[in-house]
């Protein structure tokens, strides 16, 4: 073969490869950044989304129809349900911003980016007592500069244009429709197409049908006991909400920011704590941090008391209530799942829809079941 007929079968196979790649990623859309309409069978579930939601959750709301967002990480991303009869009440459409792993400041980014593109009038958003915590032998950074800066927003905390967003768009983009990563995920998602595996829908809402898979395969006991294992290796090595120096863990000042920036703009912002199996508080009280974690509820109180502009409610669920006590034990003996948890960190859709109806009750027409109101907007 001459070289230039070489030259020619390589750059036409080249081609042909990548418009391969290329059309395939588009057609699934395996991590839900394009918008390619689902189809049964084909792309209906990402079941491959699950390393990929923050590179989902920055492009999936843009695109997205909502005036009502729900903020927090993975607890609120399979626990609140977009759908929810009391978010559905008075013109509400509802977008769950869930992520996974992210902090207070990553939450707090993100979620305004959305307040000055998105006509929100409303934020629910959870404040985990873990996710304020820092190790106590860190010493404090020399100055608070503010809600951390992400490279794939287009707008900062103060609304300003983010010059670095341009160009994480077209790497984002690359990762999703180019990259060979993502013609694999391709083809996972249509070859384990089932609504039984991973997956986000368009509302942001994670069903967590892993979870029910896990349950079913391995059994309530063994995920309890891996969650159990994770937590208290961590938390058993000196966590606490000050630095060495004894200043205030900065997620505070996150929180604060935030809730300024928010309800400056007129949104309502709805601020909860989320409830936790018994068993995860056993291992707080285990490494030392009950204490903390009234100091962190007084704390925000404070926040919101003097920052919410009158716009703020605060619920307090992680406290004391019949629906944390399940029998784990029971549980493992009968094979089947808890009611109201996942494991000991998660809880299931069923209890956040009882969290959303009392926190929603007046509008609603609910009643409270659990839970404790802090703080009550003037609105």
């Amino acid at each position: 073969m001459t070289p230039k007929k070489y030259l020619i079968l390589f750059l036409c196979s080249f081609f042909v490869l990548s418009a391969l790649v290329v059309g395939t990623n588009i057609v699934i859309d395996p991590y839900s950044v394009i918008g390619t309409p689902r189809f049964n069978g084909l792309n209906q579930y990402k079941v491959d989304i699950n390393s990929r939601v923050r590179l989902s959750k920055s492009y999936q709301p843009l695109r997205s129809d909502f005036n009502t967002l729900i903020v927090g990480n993975s607890r609120v991303e399979m626990g609140i349900d977009p759908e929810n009869k009391c978010l559905s009440l008075n013109g509400k459409k509802t977008y769950n911003l869930g992520i996974p792993g992210a902090g207070v400041g990553y939450q707090a980014a993100s979620a305004l980016n959305l307040v000055y593109q998105k006509p929100i009038k409303t934020i629910l958003i959870s404040v985990d007592f873990t996710d304020f915590l820092v190790m106590s032998k860190k010493s404090v950074p020399e100055t608070y500069s503010g809600i951390p800066k992400l490279s794939n927003i287009s707008l900062e905390a103060d609304g300003s244009q983010n010059r670095d967003y341009q160009w994480s768009y077209v790497k984002d983009h690359y990762q999703a429709i180019y990259s060979l990563d993502a013609f694999l995920s391709s083809l996972k998602t249509v070859l384990l197409q089932s609504p039984h595996g991973p997956s986000r829908n368009e509302s942001g809402f994670n069903p967590a049908m892993d979870f029910v898979e896990m349950t079913s395969a391995e059994g309530v006991g063994r995920l309890f006991k891996q969650k159990e294992n994770e937590l208290e290796s961590k938390y058993m090595k000196g966590w606490g909400l000050y630095y060495s120096g004894g200043k205030l863990s900065y997620d505070f000042s996150y929180l604060e920011e935030f809730i300024t920036r928010a309800t400056e703009k007129g949104v309502k912002v709805v601020v909860f704590t989320n409830p936790l199996h018994e068993n995860f508080w056993g291992i707080m009280d285990r490494a030392g941090l009950m204490e903390q974690n009234e100091i962190f509820l007084n704390e925000v109180k404070a926040i919101l008391s003097r920052s919410g502009n009158g716009l703020v409610d605060f619920w307090d669920f992680s406290g004391d209530s019949p629906f944390i006590h399940e029998n784990v034990i029971e549980a493992r003996k009968k094979g089947v799942g808890l009611k109201w948890f996942w494991e000991p960190a998660h809880y299931k859709k069923e209890l956040g829809d009882i969290m959303v109806e009392t926190m929603l009750s007046e509008a609603c027409g609910t009643k409270q079941v659990f839970g404790k109101q802090i703080i009550s907007s003037s609105i």
